[in-house]
């Protein structure tokens, strides 16, 4: 879990330096994992709400 959470944050982090949106820290990512925790389709929710993050649509909570 942790090299997934890992990945995520830089492809979210690579995403928002695109968008010129600040950096946020690996707790973000965690926030947003946990968010997907409990869910059929973790995999699935977990992407949409890092996207989510990446594209700056909610806030970095945790950041």
């Amino acid at each position: 879990m942790a090299y997934e959470r890992s990945v995520m944050h830089r492809e979210v982090n690579r995403v928002r330096a695109e968008l010129a949106l600040p950096a946020v820290g690996l707790e973000a990512v965690a926030v947003a994992e946990e968010r997907a925790v409990g869910h059929s389709d973790y995999s699935g929710k977990f992407a949409m709400y890092c996207a989510e993050l990446a594209a700056g649509e909610v806030p970095a909570r945790g950041a």
